[in-house]
This record gives structure tokens, C-alpha cells and sequence, in this order.
């Protein structure tokens, strides 16, 4: 049984929790310029049963179509910025990259994460989200998780021109990506840490510098959840 457990698709770190395996670099519109679809690169070694966590931010209001068989975790569509993202289990034949789609000519921002040891069958434990229209930081929203080992992410939107700094206290940057350099780009932020046991993972800020100041900031909060059993010692779920 053991054996059966290490050598699952699903690999674990020492401490049970997701980890973070590979990422793409991130696709954002140049020069300024609008298109209707963005397209990213898979992640360097994916293997079948890795968790792929995808998100794409969109100046303005936009209804975004995923790549086929992604599901949505969560985002919010608002006048100033779109947020989605969206997560999938590997399969041994995934295409190289991936094209998210919407409506108008606009500027976005496109990443893609790659996870090991994750829970395939359900792999995000909760997701809280937040948006705000005022002051120079972005808060995401603390979540509640209800099993130990989750890994953490906070995804932070805005829609102008600029960069996070500085980050979460106790997080690591993941990704910090702007589209360009006027009034219609959008960055993006995602920063991860662990969440070792269950409960209240509190808020989370990171100072936005950008020019003119944001119209809008959108921001949320990923739990990612470990296998069922983890090698941590923690009980099988049902």
C-alpha cells in the first residue's frame, strides 16, 4: 500500500503539501496593443495527474472563454478589469499551449502554473475573492481551509500600468506581469505560501505602485488541497 502511495501520479513533498513544479512565463499583449485571445505555453514537464492552474486578467468588462476541459475556480468581471482563473488535471497528450478567449479588443495578461501532489479529485479546498476601487494596495480576502497542507495562492489585479511592491508579508512571488505601459494595461500578481494546518489563512496585501493609481483591483484567494492521505501523517479523507 505504501509503495502504491509514493509511486501515485500525484508526488508529495516532504511536508505533504502541493508544490509547485514548473510555470510558463507569462504571454502579455506588447506595445500596448488589443487582441481578443491570449495564448500561454504549458508548463516545462508536465506529466499526467500534475495540476495545471491557469488565469488570465483582462482589461474592462469581459466574458472569457477557457481553454477546452478547464474548470473555473473563480474571478469577477467588473468596468475596469476581468479576473478568472481556472485549474486541470494533466492527461498524458496536453497540447502546448493554451488560449483563453473574449469578446472585445483588449489588453491581458495570461499565466500558467504547474502543481504536483495536489488532490486530482478535488483539488481546490476553498477560494475567497475580493475588489476594491480605492487607495495604492490590494488586499485578497483570508479563506477558511478545512484540511492541513494546502498550498496558498493569492491572485492580485489591477487594471494600469506597474508592479507589486512590496509583496505579501511571508509569500513568495510567483508571478508579477504587466500588459503595458498606459491607461488600459493590467498587471498581475501571484504569490504563494503554505498553509501547514486547517483553518483561517487571514488577509493578505501587497502595495500596487502604478501610474495614475488603479481604477480597480480585484483579488483572490486559493487554497490548493493535498491528496486525501499525505505522507505528513494526516487521515484519509472520504
Amino acid at each position: 500500500l505504501l509503495f502504491t502511495l509514493f509511486n501515485s501520479p500525484a508526488y508529495l513533498s516532504a511536508a505533504g503539501e502541493p508544490v509547485l513544479e514548473s510555470q510558463s512565463a507569462p504571454t502579455a499583449t506588447t506595445g500596448n496593443s488589443d487582441v481578443t485571445s491570449l495564448a500561454v505555453n504549458a508548463p516545462a514537464g508536465s506529466v499526467a495527474g500534475e495540476l495545471l492552474i491557469g488565469s488570465i486578467v483582462i482589461d474592462g468588462n469581459e466574458t472569457v472563454t477557457p481553454p477546452t476541459g478547464w474548470t473555473f475556480i473563480g474571478g469577477q468581471s467588473s468596468s475596469g478589469v476581468t479576473v478568472a482563473a481556472y485549474h486541470k488535471v494533466a492527461t498524458a497528450s496536453e497540447p502546448g499551449s493554451y488560449t483563453f478567449n473574449w469578446g472585445n479588443n483588449q489588453q491581458a495578461v495570461a499565466s500558467m502554473l504547474r502543481y504536483s501532489g495536489a488532490d486530482n479529485s478535488s483539488p481546490i479546498n476553498v477560494v475567497t475573492e475580493s475588489v476594491d476601487n480605492t487607495g495604492t494596495s490590494i488586499t485578497a480576502p483570508s479563506a477558511t481551509t478545512t484540511v492541513n497542507n494546502t498550498t496558498i495562492l493569492r491572485l492580485m489585479a489591477a487594471d494600469r500600468d506597474g508592479n507589486f511592491n512590496p509583496i505579501p508579508t511571508g509569500h513568495t512571488e510567483v508571478v508579477d506581469t504587466r500588459s503595458g505601459t498606459n491607461g488600459d494595461s493590467v498587471v498581475v500578481g501571484i504569490f504563494s505560501v503554505i498553509q501547514s494546518t486547517a483553518g483561517a489563512t487571514g488577509t493578505a496585501t501587497a502595495t500596487y505602485a502604478g501610474v495614475g493609481g488603479a481604477e480597480e483591483r480585484h483579488a483572490l484567494t486559493i487554497a490548493i488541497a493535498p491528496p486525501a492521505g499525505d505522507i505528513a501523517g494526516n487521515a484519509f479523507r472520504d
